[in-house]
This record gives structure tokens, C-alpha cells and sequence, in this order.
């Protein structure tokens, strides 16, 4: 009876040792956020040169301002102005802001659009890719009786992803 008895303690507790240990599995979603970031350099004093014998009425400004990316998204540029003129605090007058034309990285000149424009698109990357850098030109039309002034006109940069 003794041997039974210890038999059995023996048998319990390797039962209890057995059932002490469990596993379980669980499904984890990691979420990785997008991430955007846009760094502006240049003036925001644009000076449009009229030589005095312009043979045209328009004026080049090359590589006005200069724009890096850094996205984990594959991204869009959007510009538009917030009026639809440039206007001169110094003498009143006003130049219809579709005399202002915009390109990025040597691209073909394109008129500005109140409902904005998509300026250009690029991929996922590091302000170190040189697709990410941006060069912006402008293109000003003028006519020959345009009074002398400062004009301002507020351009609105968005960058989204696509």
C-alpha cells in the first residue's frame, strides 16, 4: 500500500508539471505612419531684370528657389497662388497671376492655376536622392507699360502622397 501510495504522489505531480506550461499566439499589425517632409531654400524677393533694349516680354528667374523631398510615399507637388493677381503695394497696380509661369527641374514652363497645379511627382525617398531635389523656375510675361513696383503673390506649396 505504502508503494501505491507514493506511486501516486509521484504520478500527480508530474501531471501538475505537465499542465504548468502553456502557449498562446497572437497576431500583431505594426501600422508604419507616412511620413512627409519638405525643406524650402532660396529668396522670396524674386528680382525680374528688365534689360532697357528687351527685344521679349518675358523674363526668366532660374533657379529661384530650391526644393528637397523626403517621403516614405511615393509623392505629388502641388502649387497654386492664393489670388488671382500679383499685387503692388508701392503703386496699386496688379499683374494677373497667369502671367506668372512655374517649372520644376527644367521642365516646360505652366501657367499657375487658382485650383492649383501638379507641379511634379516623384518616388519614396531621402532629400539625398537627387529625384527628390527640385529646382524652380519662374517665367514672368510683362507688358511694356507695366508700372515699376513690388509685386506679391502668395504661392501655396503642397506635397501629398500618391
Amino acid at each position: 500500500m505504502k508503494r501505491l501510495k507514493c506511486l501516486g504522489v509521484i504520478l500527480m505531480f508530474s501531471i501538475g508539471c505537465l499542465s504548468a506550461q502553456t502557449k498562446a499566439v497572437k497576431q500583431m499589425d505594426v501600422f508604419i505612419s507616412s511620413q512627409m517632409a519638405m525643406q524650402m531654400t532660396g529668396s522670396s524677393n524674386v528680382n525680374f531684370e528688365i534689360p532697357v533694349n528687351a527685344d521679349k516680354l518675358i523674363i526668366e528667374k532660374e533657379d529661384a528657389i530650391q526644393i528637397k523631398i523626403q517621403t516614405n510615399r511615393n509623392w505629388v507637388l502641388n502649387v497654386k497662388p492664393l489670388s488671382g493677381n500679383l499685387s503692388s503695394f508701392t503703386n496699386k497696380s496688379k499683374i494677373p497671376s497667369k502671367a506668372l509661369r512655374i517649372r520644376a527641374n527644367g521642365n516646360s514652363f505652366t501657367n499657375l492655376d487658382p485650383n492649383g497645379i501638379d507641379l511634379i511627382k516623384g518616388n519614396k525617398g531621402s532629400y539625398q536622392s537627387s529625384v527628390n531635389s527640385i529646382s524652380i523656375d519662374y517665367e514672368l510675361s510683362f507688358k511694356r507699360d507695366q508700372n515699376a513696383g513690388n509685386y506679391q503673390v502668395i504661392l501655396l506649396f503642397t506635397l501629398a502622397a500618391i
